[in-house]
């Protein structure tokens, strides 16, 4: 029975290794095989364009997505959302030599997805079609990219999109807290938790897009990755066909101000008249470079990486029944991240879950550290994940752009590997005591401070901040 091999053949390596290997006990423990990626050809155009690609001889499909180094943080305060609204317009604008309902109509015609997405660092723009229509699909795409007509009629739609949007901002209680916690935690104007507002989305005019493009988006701040069943030389020569004339960008990114790990513990109660409350509480988390990375990831898993089996979930959903789900994560970033628990209960159970939260929190940091099971359980879950999140040619492709884009060392799935195996009980002892604190916590509690229950027990002041859609 032939099945895609997880592409980057995914081995039970065991030619060359010595009774002595320190992984070999974890390996037949965990049953989890050793990763090897696959060799995946890169080259950079002489237009500075970074070039990726696997191909892909299971499925007839051509799939090509541009990481684009441009987000949210190249925008100027005045102007928030303008990135979202640049790849938007890319994507749905047009170009010079063809409308942008004669796109539309071509990718329903040959049956291709376009989609865009802007994050803070980063924008991908990605287009996914049969194999044989895969000539189309790279001149449409750099048709798109490099002759954008950014059709004002369109850019009209999307900023009313836009504000649709944030009109709806707060119709779920968890997103609230969500953005009012990163809020209080790096700043309201930080490039890490600003928001797009209502007058900065509306402030956004045409020129403003092409100049923010001119800026910033040229074809030596792309990678792009590639997969199908057509050859590496077939494909680059249509892209080179279509990309030799693209200009570069004018500007280089300027790094934002680095985040100053400092914050001021409290509890903060956004009102909000509802049946249930969303909890959110953490303090800063650290970087994607930081060595201690790997016990940091199993000491965030064990306490709440899953509602069922984390120690948060197992304590305050399955034990107590007051949660519908509770969880954590650990952002390791390129600057300092955040670190949250996440919990969603009923209003009159809101100061219970609060203290149950800081409870198991404190335990896990201060006595009751993670045991042995604990351990292989969160590295078998974790690395098990890894293998099936990367299950296809262009998946593996496209990650590998990911890694290389954060300054990630050569193979470096085979090196997360056997970096988290390496972990011991006393690293993630070790991170427990110099990277969580249960005494200085930021606690954001949306919901209706009238069915709560008594905060006042939970310790500090009470701050109240607004419900607003910023």
């Amino acid at each position: 029975m032939k099945k895609i091999i997880l592409t980057f053949i995914l081995v039970f390596s065991f030619i060359g290794l010595v009774l002595s290997d320190p992984f070999l006990d974890q390996f037949d423990q965990l049953n989890v095989p050793e990763i090897k990626m696959p060799e995946i050809s890169k080259e950079v155009l002489p237009n500075g364009l970074k070039f990726y690609y696997l191909p892909n001889q299971e499925l007839p499909v051509f799939e090509m997505q541009a990481l684009i180094e441009v987000g949210s943080i190249d925008e100027s305060v005045e102007k928030k959302g303008l990135a979202a609204v640049m790849m938007e317009l890319l994507r749905t604008g047009g170009s010079l030599h063809t409308s942008s309902k004669e796109i539309d109509q071509t990718l329903e015609q040959y049956a291709m997805m376009v989609s865009s997405e802007t994050h803070a660092e980063f924008s991908v723009f990605k287009i996914r079609s049969l194999a044989k229509d895969a000539p189309l699909a790279i001149k449409l795409f750099f048709e798109l990219f490099t002759e954008p007509a950014f059709d004002e009629a369109r850019l009209n739609t999307i900023k009313q999109a836009m504000t649709d949007e944030i009109l709806r901002r707060n119709e779920t209680p968890s997103d609230v807290a969500g953005r009012e916690y990163r809020q209080v935690l790096f700043g309201n104007e930080s490039v890490w938790a600003r928001l797009p507002g209502l007058k900065t989305t509306s402030q956004i005019t045409r020129d403003d897009v092409v100049q923010f493009y001119k800026n910033y988006v040229g074809p030596q701040k792309i990678w792009l990755a590639v997969s199908s069943q057509i050859s590496k030389a077939q494909i680059l020569k249509t892209i080179s066909e279509y990309s030799f004339s693209w200009k570069n960008s004018t500007i280089d990114r300027t790094k934002p101000a680095p985040v100053v790990k400092e914050w001021k513990p409290g509890l903060y109660v956004v009102p909000q008249k509802n049946t249930q409350s969303a909890l959110t509480l953490g303090h800063f988390g650290d970087t994607r470079q930081n060595p201690d990375k790997y016990a940091l990831i199993l000491a965030n898993y064990i306490l709440g990486g899953t509602t069922f089996g984390g120690r948060l979930g197992s304590r305050i959903r399955v034990e107590l029944g007051l949660a519908y789900g509770a969880y954590s994560a650990y952002a390791l970033t390129t600057d300092v991240g955040a670190f949250e628990m996440n919990i969603s209960t009923q209003s009159q159970t809101t100061a219970q879950a609060l203290s149950e939260a800081q409870s198991v929190f404190k335990n896990l940091v201060t006595q009751n550290y993670p045991t042995d099971r604990e351990i292989l359980d969160a590295k078998k879950a974790i690395l098990t994940r890894l293998i099936f999140e990367l299950s296809d040619p262009f998946e593996i492709v496209e990650s590998q752009v990911y890694y290389d884009y954060y300054g990630y060392p050569p193979n470096y799935l085979s090196v997360y590997q056997k970096k988290m195996l390496a972990v011991g009980k006393g690293d993630i002892e070790r991170v427990l005591q110099n990277y969580f604190f249960p005494d200085r916590l930021v606690m954001v509690v949306v919901g209706d401070p009238e069915k709560m229950g008594d905060l006042s027990k939970i310790g500090g002041a009470i701050h109240t901040l607004p419900l607003d859609l910023d």
